[in-house]
C-alpha cells in the first residue's frame, strides 16, 4: 500500500517518543523497560529487608535471588522473565506491531471503504440499499460485517483512549463500543446519504427537469441516459429545443458540487475508521507482542522443580537464618577483605548447587580464596598423575606470589617436597627476585646447620616427631625413650660445646646431629663426656668468671650426665640396645651420606649458608632434598628443615608479634605424607597456631590412606580438621573418597524421571537456560490490559484421556472428571516425593572426572562452600 512508507515513518517517530516518555515511568516493568533495573529490584526487594542485593558484590560470592526453588520473599521463578526486559526488546516491539497495525488498519479501511461504495450509491438511504433485492448477498454480508469489525475496532480505539487518560469505569468498554456504532453509522452512512438524497430531489424539480429514480433507466433507442437522478432530455433533440440541454448540465454540475461535502462526510468516516483501527491494533498489538515475548522467554520458568514445590515450605525455619550468614559474608567481603587480594582457584560447576546447596557457588562462577581464607591452609588430595602439581600447586604459587598484598606487607615462601623436585617447577616463576634461595647440595645452593639456635628439648621433640613416622603403636615407648636420650646428649653436648678442652682437635661440632648419633650410640663416647661435665660441675667457681657460657650450661648439663651415667647406664643391655637403635634408625643414615651431611649434620658449613627463617623475613626459600636423592637421610633432612621452620616461627610469635601481622609465608609441600609428623612440635601443633605466625600451608599428598600410614589414623584425622580448605583431584582411594563424603554432607535427593519435573532450579538453569526471545509482531488479539509473569505448571499435568464426552450423562462425566483430577493430585504429591532420601552431595564418580577437575571445599569470607570445579577454565 502507498500510505505504509507514510505510516512506518510516523510509526517510528511515535516509538521514539514513546521511549522518551518511558523514562517518566515509576511502575515495576516501566523501570525495567527503560533498562533501570536496580530501581525495579527496590520495588520488589527493600534494601533494608535485602541488602545483599544492593551491594558491589566480588563476583566470587554472588548468589543468584532463587532460594530453595522460589524468588527472595517467595515470589514464583517466572518473575525473573522480566529480568531480560530491556529497552531494546521494548522499542523493538513497540516499532514491529506499530508496522503491523499499519498495515492491518489499512488493509481493513481499504475494504470496509469498498463495500460502503457497493452498497451506498448517492441519493438512497444505506439500510434499505443494504437489504435491497439488486444488490448481491456476499456484498450485503460484507458490508454488515464491516459495519460491526469497525464499530467494535473503533470501540476499543476508544476504550484504550479512555483508559490511557485514567479511565477505570466498569462499564466503559461496552459504552464505548455502542458510542463507536452510533459514530460509524452517522459519519460514515447517514450523513452522506442525507444530503445526497435531499440534493437528488430537490435540485431537479427547482429546475423544472424532474426527479428519476436511480434504478429506472429507458429503453435502448431513445438514448436515455441518467445522471444522480436527471434524465437526459433527448426529446429536446426532436424538436430542435436546445435550453434544456443547458439545464440539464448546469443541473447536473449543481448536482456534482452538492455532492462533495457528503464525499468529504465519506472521507472522514474513512479517516475516523483507519485512525481509530490503527491505534487500537497498535496499542493491542504492542501488547499482545510483550505477552507472546515474556511467555516464549519464561517458559524455562514454568517448569515445575521440587525445591519450589516442596522445599521452599521445608525449609522456611532455616531459610532467614542462611540468608543472614550470607549477608555478613557479604560484608565481610565487602569491608574488611576487600583490601585483601583475591586468588583465583577454579570454576564451579554448579554441581552441589543443581543439588540444592543453596551455600554452593553457581555454575561458572569463579572460585577464589581472599587474603584472609588462604591463611587457614589448603590440603590438595590426588592420585599419582591426577594434576596436583600442574593444576593446582603451581598455579596457586603463581597467584599468591604475584597478588598485591599491600606495600607494607611482605610475602614469603617456603618450598619443600617430600621428594626434593618440588622446587624445579616453582623456581622459574619467582626466578625475576633477588630473594630465592635454594637449599640443596649442589655448589651454588644453601645450606643450613639443623641445630643452630634449637635448644636440647627442642632437638629432642623434633627427633621424636621425625621418628614417629611409619612407627606402629607398640613402638611409642622406644620412641619415647629414644627421644629422651636425645635430650640428655643434647644437653651434654650444648654445654661442652664452650669447653676448649673437649672441642679441642674436634673437626665438626660437638653440638650436630652427627655428633649427638655418636655421643648416643657409642657407650665410650658418652661416658667420657659425660665425665667431663660431672668434672666441670665441680669447678664452677673458676667458671663462673672464666667462661661465663659454659658456667651458665653446666648446670643443666650435670644432671643429663648423671642420668647417662647412673639411670641409662643401669639399663638392662636389651633396653639400651633397643633404645639406642630406634636413635640410630632415624639419624643413623645421615652419617657418611657426603655433601648432605657436611651441608646438615656436621655443624660446619663449607660454601653458602643460610637458615629457613629468610622465608619468615620475606624472601623464598626453596628446598632440593628429598628422598629420590638421598633416601630416607634426605627426607629426614626435608623434615628436620621444616621442623626448624616451625620452632622458628612459634619464637618469632612470641618475640616479634608485630612481625607476624606484617609478614605473611606461604609453606608449599608436595608429597607431603612423607613430610608429615606428629606428636610435640610436630605438624599437629604446628598448624593450629600456625595462621597466627603469619605461615600458611598449601599442600598435596596422595590420599588420606597414605598419611594415616605415615602418622596414624587419629593424627591425620586431626590434621585434616586444621586444614580448612581441601581441594580433591582425580582419586579412587576408598578412605579418601568416604572423606570426600561426609566432609561434603548429604541433601534430599531423589528420582526425576519426567520430562518437565526438575529437582531444583539450579539443575533446570542447567538443563535450559533462560534466554531473551526474538521478538517478533503477534496479530493484535485482546487479551486483557496487564502483563503478568508466567506460572509455574504443576509437576504433572492432568490426564484428560479418561474424562466422558459431554454426550454422556452429567453423572457419568462428572465422575470421570473427579477421578482424573484425584490421579492428577496423586501424581504430583508421588513425584514430588518419589524416592526421596538424604543422599550424598557428592558422589563417587564425580572424584573421577578426569583432567583439571576437582572437588573443593573453599572457605571465602567466613562461609565454607563446596562443589565440583574446573582448575582450568581461569
Amino acid at each position: 500500500m502507498m500510505l505504509l512508507p507514510f505510516m512506518r515513518r510516523l510509526v517510528d517517530r511515535r516509538t521514539a517518543a514513546f521511549m522518551r516518555d518511558l523514562t517518566e515511568g515509576d511502575d515495576f516493568k516501566s523501570t525495567l523497560a527503560k533498562g533501570d533495573r536496580e530501581a525495579a529490584a527496590r520495588q520488589q526487594w527493600p534494601e533494608d529487608r535485602y541488602p545483599t542485593l544492593y551491594r558491589d558484590t566480588p563476583v566470587d560470592v554472588r548468589r543468584g535471588v532463587v532460594w530453595d526453588g522460589r524468588l527472595l520473599g517467595g515470589r514464583d521463578v517466572g518473575h525473573l522473565t522480566w529480568n531480560h526486559l530491556s529497552p531494546e526488546i521494548v522499542e523493538k516491539a513497540c516499532r514491529e506491531s506499530g508496522h503491523m497495525a499499519a498495515t492491518i488498519a489499512g488493509t481493513a479501511t481499504l475494504i470496509l471503504t469498498i463495500l460502503w461504495l457497493q452498497v451506498l450509491p448517492f441519493g438512497m438511504g444505506p439500510l434499505s440499499e443494504i437489504f435491497g433485492s439488486e444488490t448481491p448477498l456476499a456484498v450485503k454480508i460484507g458490508a454488515l460485517a464491516s459495519f460491526l469489525v469497525g464499530g467494535v475496532v473503533t470501540g476499543y480505539g476508544l476504550f484504550m483512549a479512555y483508559r490511557f487518560i485514567g479511565g477505570r469505569h466498569p462499564y466503559a468498554l461496552q459504552r464505548c463500543i455502542a458510542a463507536a456504532f452510533l459514530l460509524s453509522y452517522l459519519t460514515a452512512w447517514l450523513g452522506p446519504m442525507l444530503a445526497m438524497g435531499s440534493l437528488g430531489s430537490f435540485l431537479p424539480s427547482l429546475l423544472g427537469m424532474g426527479s428519476m429514480p436511480m434504478s429506472g433507466g429507458g429503453g435502448g433507442g431513445d438514448g436515455l441516459r441518467i445522471f444522480y437522478g436527471l434524465r437526459y432530455p433527448a426529446w429536446a433533440g426532436e424538436i430542435g429545443a436546445w435550453m434544456p440541454f443547458v439545464w440539464f448540465y448546469l443541473a447536473a454540475a449543481i448536482q456534482l458540487v452538492a455532492a462533495i461535502p457528503g464525499m468529504i462526510g465519506l472521507f472522514l468516516a474513512v479517516a475516523v475508521v483507519f485512525v481509530t483501527a490503527f491505534y487500537a491494533a497498535w496499542s493491542i498489538g504492542f501488547q499482545t507482542t510483550l505477552s507472546r515475548w515474556a511467555a516464549e522467554t519464561g517458559k524455562p520458568l514454568t517448569i515445575a522443580t521440587r525445591d519450589a514445590l516442596l522445599l521452599w515450605k521445608a525449609k522456611a525455619g532455616v531459610r532467614e537464618t542462611e540468608y543472614r550468614a550470607h549477608a555478613r559474608q557479604v560484608e565481610d567481603a565487602c569491608g574488611r577483605l576487600s583490601s585483601l587480594p583475591l586468588i583465583p582457584v577454579g570454576v564451579a560447576t554448579g554441581t552441589t548447587r543443581a543439588r540444592g546447596d543453596m551455600k554452593a557457588p553457581l555454575n561458572g562462577q569463579m572460585v577464589a580464596f581472599d587474603g584472609e581464607s588462604i591463611r587457614v591452609h589448603t590440603l590438595v588430595l590426588g592420585d599419582t598423575g591426577a594434576g596436583k602439581t600442574r593444576d593446582v600447586l603451581k598455579p596457586l604459587f603463581g597467584r599468591i606470589m604475584g597478588a598485591a598484598w599491600g606495600e607494607t606487607h611482605r610475602l614469603g615462601a617456603y618450598v619443600t617436597d617430600g621428594k626434593g623436585s618440588l622446587y624445579k617447577d616453582l623456581l622459574p616463576m619467582v626466578a625475576h627476585r633477588d630473594d630465592v634461595r635454594v637449599i640443596g647440595t649442589e655448589d651454588d645452593m644453601y645450606g643450613v646447620d639443623l641445630l643452630a639456635g634449637m635448644s636440647p628439648l627442642e632437638v629432642s621433640s623434633t627427633f621424636r616427631s621425625i621418628a614417629s613416622q611409619n612407627a606402629g603403636s607398640g613402638e611409642e615407648f622406644w620412641l619415647e625413650m629414644a627421644s629422651l636420650l636425645i635430650l640428655h646428649v643434647a644437653t651434654v653436648a650444648e654445654a661442652l660445646e664452650f669447653d676448649p678442652e673437649t672441642m679441642k682437635e674436634r673437626s665438626s661440632r660437638l653440638y650436630s646431629l652427627a655428633s649427638l648419633l655418636v655421643i648416643a650410640t657409642d657407650a665410650t663416647v658418652q661416658k667420657e663426656l659425660a665425665e667431663r661435665v660431672v668434672a666441670l660441675n665441680g669447678d664452677l667457681a673458676r667458671l663462673k668468671t672464666e667462661n661465663r657460657h659454659l658456667f651458665d650450661h653446666v648446670a643443666l648439663a650435670y644432671e643429663s650426665a648423671l642420668w647417662l651415667r647412673q639411670s641409662f647406664a643401669a639399663m638392662a643391655d636389651d633396653t639400651r640396645s633397643s633404645i639406642v637403635a630406634n636413635v640410630s634408625a632415624v639419624l643413623g643414615k645421615l652419617v657418611g651420606a657426603g655433601t648432605l651431611t657436611e651441608r646438615f649434620a656436621r655443624g660446619t658449613i663449607t660454601g653458602n649458608e643460610i637458615d629457613v627463617d629468610f622465608a619468615l623475613n620475606g624472601g623464598i626459600v626453596l628446598v632440593a632434598i628429598g628422598e629420590s636423592e638421598f633416601g630416607q637421610a634426605g627426607r629426614i633432612v626435608a623434615t628436620w628443615l621444616k621442623q626448624r621452620l616451625f620452632v622458628l616461627a612459634k619464637r618469632r610469635l612470641i618475640k616479634a608479634p608485630e612481625l607476624c601481622r606484617n609478614t605473611t609465608v606461604a609453606l608449599v609441600a608436595d608429597e607431603y605424607q612423607m613430610l608429615a609428623t606428629a606428636g610435640q612440635n610436630s605438624d599437629l601443633d604446628f598448624w593450629n597456631v600456625a595462621r597466627e605466625t603469619g605461615v600458611f600451608f598449601l599442600g598435596a599428598t596422595q590420599s588420606v590412606a597414605a598419611l594415616n600410614q605415615n602418622i596414624g589414623k587419629e593424627a591425620t584425622a586431626n590434621l585434616l580438621n586444621l586444614f580448612r580448605n581441601k581441594i580433591v583431584m582425580s582419586t579412587g582411594e576408598v578412605e579418601t573418597i568416604d572423606f570426600v563424603r561426609k566432609l561434603a554432607g548429604d541433601l534430599p535427593q531423589g528420582w526425576e524421571p519426567d520430562s518437565t519435573f526438575y529437582a531444583t532450579q539450579a539443575e533446570r538453569e542447567q538443563a535450559m537456560p533462560v534466554r531473551p526471545a526474538d521478538v517478533q509482531a503477534a496479530f493484535p488479539v485482546p487479551t486483557g490490559f496487564s502483563l503478568s509473569d508466567p506460572a509455574m505448571e504443576a509437576a504433572i499435568g492432568l490426564d484428560t484421556r479418561f474424562i466422558a464426552r459431554s454426550s454422556n450423562s452429567p453423572e457419568s462425566r462428572l465422575a470421570t472428571m473427579q477421578q482424573a483430577n484425584w490421579r492428577y493430585e496423586d501424581k504430583n504429591k508421588e513425584v514430588l516425593t518419589s524416592g526421596l532420601s538424604w543422599q550424598p552431595k557428592i558422589r563417587h564418580d564425580e572424584l573421577r572426572h578426569g583432567q583439571g577437575f576437582a572437588f573443593a571445599m573453599i572457605y571465602r569470607a567466613g562461609l565454607d562452600r563446596a562443589d565440583i570445579i574446573d582448575m582450568r577454565s581461569l
